[in-house]
């Protein structure tokens, strides 16, 4: 299965707060605020596009989907410690 990042900017609180829940619910792990990454099967994925479709505004907001190969996986620079729901440092294993 491929891993997908996701990056997102969404103005309003609770399309944000449900957006971020909803990629939860796919199995994606928050490693910032507005960013996930995650292993996922080829219809997670396009559950995943379709539900952002659904709750985001396309005037207002933007998330990107980024495909991540498994070299740019294996050659991922992390630098520092991601956050976890309340904001404390941890570290993300995927």
């Amino acid at each position: 299965m491929p891993r997908i990042i996701v990056v997102y900017d969404v103005s309003d609180n609770n399309k944000r707060t449900k957006l971020s829940n909803y990629l939860k619910s796919k199995g994606l792990v928050r490693v910032q605020r507005s960013m996930f990454i995650g292993r996922v099967s080829s219809q997670t994925l396009k559950d995943v596009e379709r539900g952002a479709k659904r709750i985001v505004d396309s005037g207002t907001d933007i998330v990107h989907i980024i495909p991540l190969t498994a070299y740019g996986y294996t050659h991922m620079k992390v630098i520092g410690n991601p956050l976890n729901e309340v904001g404390e440092e941890k570290t993300v294993v995927i």
